[in-house]
């Protein structure tokens, strides 16, 4: 029987690239099904069954219906989110879409990825305008907020929607990235999924949020669906020209070089992303494998991660190495800071943010699980 997780990239090369692999053994297609929900990409498989056929009753037929959900869904939020581009222009805010449609343009077909909320980036001098204003036009506050947040989330017609004037993955004390981020602003571009149009930022900025998105979740909650959305900026936009020209002096400034180099690789050995791009080759195919196989357990933000290491399978994983963090106290401290709203409010809880995110590995993977691949990342760094 062939592996669920081969069945999976030879459906997301059929989407993505157009190439369809036939299956000459038997597939159960209940465990690639549940598989692919956790990972939040069910529908693309709409792109192989079309041009084959749905999978036997039962499982064909609440696949089916989940991938037609989904594009209601998909629609929906599209509406939405023209009424908020609206609202925000009128009102001269300036801001982008980051991530949801700002990746899926990028897609052959935009309404097979799965969507979870709309995110949007302004500058933090603005923050507070944007925050009132959406306040006074019907958006709900999801949960109670302190100034000190780096974001809100809001609902409407039920639909979420999450205000930052930071993205994912920068640390707090980083103005230099924060600064770059706002910088970008005055580049964005105007880009349009179905007939929504949008501003978004431009290639070389999109690109970076994309890759913080990767490293921010790397330990708790990367799934296929953030390395597809890399993936297919990749195919787009990363040449080896472009790479040389522009994006390998960008991410080595931001400590970001050998995470795209191997997350690229990934996309190339399981997905089928161009076999014909150079600057990847450096990444090493252990390396891979290894990343390959934490994102395949860890599900969509990490909604397999407890099953996984409960299981002693992610006790020997080092993936813990690929943010190329220098220190793993400072990794820990980072993303407390990042995670722990708290620390936000409550300033004098702040150098504890490390414990606090320690624990949350503890819990997620298990004592002896999370301290064997800490002490195995103190030792790798100390030889660097």
């Amino acid at each position: 029987m062939i592996s669920k997780y081969d069945v999976i990239n030879s459906l997301v090369l059929t989407y993505s690239f157009g190439k369809v692999v036939k299956f000459n053994e038997f597939v159960n297609w209940d465990e690639v099904y549940k598989e692919m929900v956790s990972q939040s990409i069910s529908g693309l498989a709409a792109s192989y069954f079309e041009k084959t056929v749905f999978p036997p009753l039962p499982v064909g037929e609440i696949w089916k219906n989940s991938i037609l959900k989904q594009i209601v869904t998909y629609y929906r939020m599209l509406e939405e989110q023209k009424k908020l581009v609206s609202l925000l222009n009128t009102h001269s805010i300036s801001f982008v879409i980051i991530k949801g449609t700002a990746a899926s343009v990028n897609y052959p077909r935009p309404e097979l990825r799965a969507y979870g909320d709309i995110d949007f980036y302004v500058k933090k001098e603005q923050f507070s305008q944007a925050f009132d204003l959406l306040k006074d036009n019907g958006y709900s506050l999801a949960e109670p907020y302190d100034e000190t947040f780096h974001q809100a989330e809001f609902h409407k017609n039920g639909v979420v929607f999450e205000l930052h004037n930071r993205i994912s993955g920068v640390d707090g004390n980083d103005e230099d990235l924060r600064i770059f981020f706002d910088k970008g602003l005055e580049y964005r571009i105007d880009a349009t999924v179905d007939d929504c149009t949008f501003p978004m930022f431009s290639p070389e900025y999109n690109g970076m949020v994309l890759l913080l998105h990767i490293k921010h979740h790397m330990l708790g909650g990367l799934g296929f669906r953030q390395i597809i959305d890399w993936m297919l900026f990749v195919d787009k936009y990363i040449d080896d020209e472009n790479w040389n020209k522009t994006y390998k002096s960008l991410f080595e400034q931001r400590n970001l070089l050998k995470l795209s180099c191997i997350v690229t690789k990934v996309c190339q050995k399981n997905f089928g992303l161009n076999p014909e791009l150079k600057w990847c080759t450096v990444a090493s195919d252990k390396v891979c494998d290894e990343f390959y196989e934490h994102i395949s357990h860890m599900g969509n933000f990490g909604n397999k991660a407890s099953e996984y290491f409960d299981s002693g399978k992610g006790e020997n994983n080092n993936i813990i190495l690929v943010s190329g963090t220098r220190d793993v106290f400072v990794l820990l401290q980072r993303n407390g800071l990042l995670n722990w709203k708290l620390c936000t409010k409550y300033r004098f809880l702040r150098p504890f943010a490390w414990l606090y995110q320690l624990l949350q590995y503890v819990k997620m993977m298990g004592f002896k699980a999370c301290m064997q691949r800490l002490k195995r990342a103190l030792k790798e760094n100390n030889k660097k």
